[in-house]
């Protein structure tokens, strides 16, 4: 039995959406704990808490969890990544 390895390509792919992934969770995660330091730090008008953070919020989080499951599907990294662009 033969264990299948990455070429260097698919490597690269891999440890950039685990980046992509980690910083897509973590400004969601920024955004629904402190939602006024987050609007304070990028710099958005109106209020903080509001609607659109949260649903800016979700969104980013569903983009960091496609990702992680790109990575433990490599046949989904194509519309993953064709879907976050």
């Amino acid at each position: 039995m033969s264990v299948a390895r990455r070429t260097p390509c698919e490597e690269a792919v891999a440890v950039g959406l685990a980046v992509l992934a980690a910083a897509h969770l973590l400004t969601a995660g920024w955004m629904l704990i402190a939602p006024a330091a987050f609007a304070e730090v990028v710099g958005l008008g109106g209020d903080p808490g509001g609607h659109d953070l949260r649903w800016a919020a979700a969104f980013a989080a569903a983009q960091g969890i496609g990702m992680i499951l790109a990575l433990l599907r490599p046949v989904l990294r194509a519309s993953v990544l064709t879907a976050a662009v």
